[in-house]
């Protein structure tokens, strides 16, 4: 599993970038305009270790499907 960071990083290789909320993640294209694709949340705090957790699986699950898709 990734930190925050490396999901970052990640992201920035593709041209997306990924904000968060008190609640979960939203990752943004970064072309011309700053588009959302995704919106992840568990619905609860990411202060939460167990909610953190599940919303950085899940970003960078979808992460990698979007670099599959792009392909």
């Amino acid at each position: 599993m990734k930190t925050w960071k490396q999901l970052e990083r990640f992201a920035g290789s593709d041209r997306l970038t990924i904000y968060r909320a008190h609640g979960g993640a939203t990752i943004y294209e970064e072309d011309r305009f700053r588009s959302p694709l995704v919106s992840i949340t568990d619905g609860n705090s990411l202060d939460s270790a167990s909610s953190d957790r599940v919303v950085r699986v899940a970003v960078e699950a979808v992460l990698h499907e979007l670099r599959r898709i792009d392909r």
